[in-house]
């Protein structure tokens, strides 16, 4: 290592001068570094701010910066008497840095991500980490995985769930790259991340983009069960005439039971409009859910890429397709004008069947998912470990009890080939199936679109052999609209020891 010595010096002073000169301006370095901050955060939007407040608050020091100057001066507001440091450009906001750096970059995907990885790279030195946590479409990852090796610098993509909450309290953490790098940074990330029964919802996925990827199909699931739990509203609302206040009462009890998840709680303590209602909030909120940049969407198209069956999650996206332009948004309006009911069965059967088909519908797309994880891990070499997926995920937004029990399962059968072939899940929906299948019929009967759960239907269909020994066979038929004296329509008529008996089985 050179210390900007010039030749000249080098004729002019001793040869025991020049090593003292040498060894204090070695000892001024230590003695700056020292000083210097622990991570910095370039990016200072909702997130990046939050996200430096909370390693701060954990005894960190943050370098911050952002070329918006707006950004950088509301957190200037935020951080008196706080272990931020803020640079004005990104050299200075570099040089703030403890050595080896770590730069955290909380931009959005694509060119302004790329911009500011371009433009790192000359000012940083080889054993320094880039954290790429803005979402990135994995693919980009891997390309900026290969350019920073070849220069010595290290690189993890890392995805982030909880949003600014998330990221200022606790989130949930996905890191995949280096694995010296996750080494660098894992008692930061440890100390930042949500915790459930006392451990970080954050480990080390693999290499390359595996954390990316991880992130994107988990997008993908969240997508899928939002818009499983709005087809339940959809249904209550136009089929069965619930009010949007009596609908969030039906939510508010469904968080008591195997349903219960941040998502549904999310609707059922939506406050109500201007007009007493949350039918105008809660549309806005399944049509704004889906990610900006697209990380849903490219679940979706790398499924089709590995001869994945993932319909639940494509038919969730191809909804938030349709809501992203105004004229679907407009069409999808028109689902929450009242009509007049004909439904004639009784309410609190078919709501407890709606219940029972969104469980069946989570199971199903949180199958479709892991599935997508365990094909792309032998494509690409990840080498996931599916039982930390579900670990991590526990602290997200699709946190559930429902993914406690797949966060169990995976740790006794890790290479479990699909959640449908776990005889527990398989219990459960073979419970539920019927209660799927009607609640499917149901919305067919009354024109309501119930997509999802629909797709839903057929992947466990397609799924399950049907066999002389299957208590579905020989039963119902093809067409048959209804057991017994059941009404058109009518999803409800089982008795109730049917009903407690097939509840027994899942608990």
């Amino acid at each position: 290592m050179t210390c900007g010595l010039s030749p000249l010096y080098h004729r002019c002073a001793g040869e025991s001068d020049y090593h003292q000169i040498l060894a204090s301006q070695r000892q001024g370095e230590l003695d700056m570094n020292e000083t210097a901050c622990d991570v910095g955060i370039a990016g200072l939007g909702s997130i990046g701010s939050s996200l430096a407040l909370n390693i701060v608050n954990h005894g960190y020091s943050v370098a911050a910066y952002d070329r918006d100057e707006m950004a950088l001066g509301a957190l200037r507001l935020k951080i008196e008497g706080r272990s931020i440091e803020a640079g004005n450009s990104l050299s200075e906001f570099v040089s703030l840095l403890r050595l080896p750096r770590t730069v955290m970059i909380l931009l959005p995907a694509g060119p302004p991500i790329g911009g500011v990885i371009n433009a790192l790279v000359p000012l940083l030195a080889p054993g320094d980490v880039v954290v790429d946590a803005g979402n990135s479409y994995f693919k980009d990852t891997d390309a900026r995985s290969n350019m920073l090796a070849g220069k010595g610098i290290k690189l993890l993509g890392v995805g982030l769930s909880g949003r600014e909450r998330g990221a200022r309290q606790g989130a949930s953490i996905m890191p995949g790259g280096s694995a010296d790098a996750y080494d660098q940074v894992r008692l930061i990330f440890e100390d930042i991340a949500t915790e459930v029964n006392g451990e970080p919802c954050v480990a080390y996925l693999g290499p390359r983009s595996a954390g990316h990827y991880v992130e994107m199909v988990y997008y993908g699931i969240e997508n899928g069960v939002m818009q499983l739990i709005a087809e339940t509203y959809y249904l209550m609302s136009r089929v069965l005439g619930l009010s949007d206040a009596a609908i969030q009462e039906v939510y508010a009890l469904w968080t008591d039971s195997e349903v219960n998840s941040y998502l549904l709680g999310n609707v059922a303590r939506r406050p109500p409009d201007n007009n007493g209602g949350i039918a105008g909030n809660l549309f806005e909120m399944i049509v704004d859910e889906a990610t900006p940049n697209g990380s849903g969407r490219w679940a979706s198209l790398e499924a089709r890429a590995l001869d994945v069956s993932t319909p639940t999650i494509d038919t969730a996206i191809a909804m938030q397709m349709l809501s992203s332009l105004e004229e679907g948004r407009v069409a999808l309006r028109k689902l929450f004008i009242r009509r007049p009911i004909y439904y004639v069965g009784k309410l609190d059967i078919l709501i407890e069947q709606m219940k029972r088909a969104l469980y069946a519908g989570m199971i199903l797309t949180f199958a479709q998912g892991l599935d997508l994880l365990r094909v792309a891990s032998g494509v690409y070499k990840y080498d996931l470990a599916l039982g930390y997926v579900a670990r991590i995920w526990r602290g997200s937004i699709i946190r559930s009890p429902l993914l406690q029990s797949i966060c169990d399962t995976l740790s006794v059968q890790p290479h479990l080939p699909n959640l449908l072939s776990d005889s527990r899940f398989a219990h459960c929906l073979g419970a539920r199936r019927d209660d799927l299948r009607d609640v499917v019929r149901l919305s067919i009967e009354q024109g309501i679109p119930a997509p999802a759960l629909t797709a839903s239907l057929v992947y466990y269909d397609a799924h399950r052999k049907l066999t002389p020994d299957d208590p579905q066979v020989g039963t119902r038929h093809p067409g048959s609209r209804s057991r017994g004296n059941t009404r058109p329509g009518d999803a409800g008529a089982r008795s109730s020891r049917e009903r407690e008996a097939d509840g027994r089985i899942c608990t």
